[in-house]
């Protein structure tokens, strides 16, 4: 059985893929944590045995400049460049309102994104900022489109970080399940097709 290194994506942390875990019962995974919420553990990723990824928004670009002949990626709501999304100067924007008021930046984003939070953790503003650089600078378009490796993505229509036009360029070589709801946050908006997604691309890896 393969592992599956877990990616989430920016503003979020390791607990994203807790309920995923979980239900589909994984055993052999590898979940970094960026430090957007204070958590952060990032380890060196020894690629002995095969390996499937799978990240989030951000999360996905990671995994595309850091996993080594994966036998497959998977996107949910990903994106191989931001700044081909939103121009430099909205993501620079993020960094300055970050700066101004942190907590505003992060509530104003998770609405966007759809994330339904009763309570907002505590952000770590160093590893944010890390990650808008990551936003201005990530460009993986050539190597996403050139990759012989199967690649899966599930988007939802009403996603405001990755309109569908983008994400349908994004994955126009992928395998693309287009749902209508999820928002950005598809494993928490929308989880019934996101189970029934990960499921039809976990039975052929066996997992």
């Amino acid at each position: 059985m393969p592992r599956v290194v877990f990616a989430h994506g920016w503003g979020f942390d390791k607990d994203f893929w807790a309920e995923t875990i979980k239900v589909f019962k994984i055993k052999n995974y590898l979940l970094p944590d960026f430090g957007y919420t204070g958590k952060r553990h990032v380890s060196n990723i020894c690629q002995i045995e095969p390996t499937i990824g799978i990240g989030h928004s951000l999360g996905f670009a990671w995994l595309l400049k850091n996993l080594q002949n994966p036998l497959c990626l998977i996107s949910i709501s990903g994106f191989d460049c931001f700044y081909r999304i939103h121009d430099r100067k909205t993501i620079e924007n993020m960094r300055t309102n970050l700066k101004r008021n942190m907590l505003a930046q992060m509530v104003a984003f998770h609405k966007k994104a759809g994330s339904r939070l009763m309570r907002f953790p505590h952000f770590e503003e160093i590893y944010l900022i890390e990650g808008i650089s990551y936003l201005l600078s990530w460009d993986f378009k050539e190597k996403l489109n050139n990759s012989a490796m199967p690649i899966h993505a599930i988007a939802s229509e009403n996603d405001k970080i990755v309109p569908l036009g983008h994400t349908k360029r994004i994955f126009q070589n992928a395998r693309l399940r287009i749902i209508e709801t999820g928002d950005h946050v598809i494993p928490t908006n929308n989880r019934s097709e996101y189970f029934k997604f990960l499921e039809d691309v976990f039975r052929e890896f066996g997992i």
